[in-house]
């Protein structure tokens, strides 16, 4: 969930304009029956109506779409001759989709167990079952329902990765590292196998391996962010700190989500991304603009935020990354009106705070951007990113003293920034402060041996 100097904090501001914010949680609905229709025997079990939730709290789209589906379950239900099984599973499935992409967990699971039942052997039912209860973090599950999807499709790449990740979050680390290398075998360009693969040497402390996946796995897919976290975990280990700082600061820099770190390396999976394109609702806007991010596709972006915020109007998160993804392309007052409103509906909004300061400071007005900076931290105290905002702009605002106890507290948190033990060096050094430059200099140097600006600035105030 994908973080110096003025030029670089504005960019790696701008990357941290995209989070990932939390789904709201579903209404609570009363439940109501399907129409009346009677139920159909299945290898001498009766499979029973699936219970429709309330639908009058849903959005009309999904209303409509909720009772047209289960209009042709009922009218199979009750065609004479009766229809093939596949057939009414495939209805059934259908109706556990829309139900699953409403929120509505157990009448969806229902859906989807009644599909099972007629068709045992067409692999989409259980497939979905398993990513509902993953959904739910129910894991064994969710595991449960995988491993028979590959007893049907035993080389389906994303089961394998989706059991693997699994499995690795079960800490049953060789039967995690068959799937994945099972997965790479298949499609070798499968980047989230890779990574997966990188994982569990890690976790084995089999720290070369580790390298070598989750460097394949970025190689294949550079936006993939989160990966360079294990990789730096697993350089260090092999004492290559020089590396490990790397990657750890294109973890920091290019993470969507400060907390999470940004996106997994991306995994191919047709299954859900039909799912996610049948949705016509706010979320799933929301979900077809991250993945244009990620793609770097801005345009797609642009139209899926925004055509998210036609449907709901009021989310703050939505204008946010709308704001966000406006900035990249260089619509700095659009950007701006985005963030603006997304503060009027949220005003503790931290993040929106620091992306309308990311935007102010790039237009040169430092002051703007160090009140919205100083409003993030308020609301926010641990945010790092603001509070490296916050110095970067007070520094460019000529205002060094107060900088500089910013600068050092980002040091003291994330070490890895190099942004922060630059900043306050070239602060000391404008402030004339050339004994406590060569100190802090001293220290920021044993962290980040290999960095030549902390070369150029120890040279700049090396004593005689």
């Amino acid at each position: 969930m994908t973080g110096r100097r003025p030029r670089a904090g504005l960019i790696t501001g701008l990357w941290m304009l995209v989070m990932t914010s939390g789904c709201a949680p579903s209404d609570q609905t009363e439940s109501a029956p399907s129409a009346g229709a009677s139920p159909r025997v299945v290898q001498d079990e009766a499979v029973p109506a699936v219970v429709l939730p309330d639908l009058s709290s849903m959005e009309e789209w999904v209303q409509d779409e909720v009772r047209e589906r289960d209009a042709v379950v009922q009218a199979l239900l009750t065609r004479d001759p009766e229809p093939p099984d596949v057939e009414l599973a495939r209805a059934y499935g259908s109706l556990g989709l829309i139900l699953m992409a409403a929120n509505q967990d157990d009448p969806a699971a229902s859906s989807f167990l009644t599909a099972v039942a007629l068709a045992p052997n067409d692999m989409r039912w259980p497939y979905y079952l398993g990513q509902l209860h993953l959904i739910r973090e129910h894991h064994a599950q969710a595991a449960e329902w995988f491993e028979r999807v590959l007893e049907l499709a035993p080389s389906d790449v994303a089961t394998l990765v989706e059991l693997g990740g699994v499995y690795l979050y079960q800490d049953r680390l060789d039967a995690a590292a068959r799937l994945f290398s099972h997965a790479t075998l298949v499609e070798p360009r499968a980047a989230a196998a890779w990574a997966g693969v990188g994982q569990v040497a890690l976790a084995r402390q089999d720290y070369p391996r580790a390298t070598e996946s989750l460097e394949q796995a970025l190689e294949l897919d550079p936006g993939g962010a989160r990966a360079h976290y294990p990789l730096a975990m697993a350089y260090r280990s092999l004492g290559q700190f020089d590396r490990a700082a790397a990657h750890l600061e294109r973890f920091n820099g290019q993470r969507f989500d400060r907390r999470r770190g940004g996106r997994w390396p991306l995994l191919a999976d047709p299954l859900m991304l039909e799912y996610y394109n049948m949705l016509q609702s706010s979320e799933a806007f929301e979900h077809r603009g991250n993945q244009a991010l990620d793609e770097g596709d801005y345009p797609t972006a642009i139209e899926s935020f925004r055509r998210g915020i036609e449907l709901e109007p009021d989310n703050p998160s939505l204008r946010q990354r709308l704001g966000a993804v406006l900035a990249f392309s260089g619509d700095t007052r659009g950007a701006a009106e985005q963030l603006e409103e997304a503060l009027r509906l949220s005003p503790e909004f931290a993040l929106a705070h620091v992306g309308l300061a990311t935007v102010l400071a790039y237009e040169g007005r430092y002051q703007e951007a160090v009140e919205r900076y100083f409003l993030a931290l308020k609301y926010q105290p641990d945010y790092v990113e603001a509070r490296l905002g916050l110095a970067e702009a007070l520094r460019a605002r000529g205002r060094l003293e107060e900088s500089l106890p910013h600068y050092a507290q980002v040091a003291v948190d994330v070490p890895d920034f190099v942004a922060a033990w630059v900043g306050r060096a070239d602060a000391l050094i404008r402030l004339e402060r050339y004994s406590e430059a060569r100190e802090w200099l001293n220290d920021a140097r044993r962290v980040h041996p290999d960095q030549p600006e902390l070369q150029q600035f120890a040279e700049a105030v090396a004593g005689p």
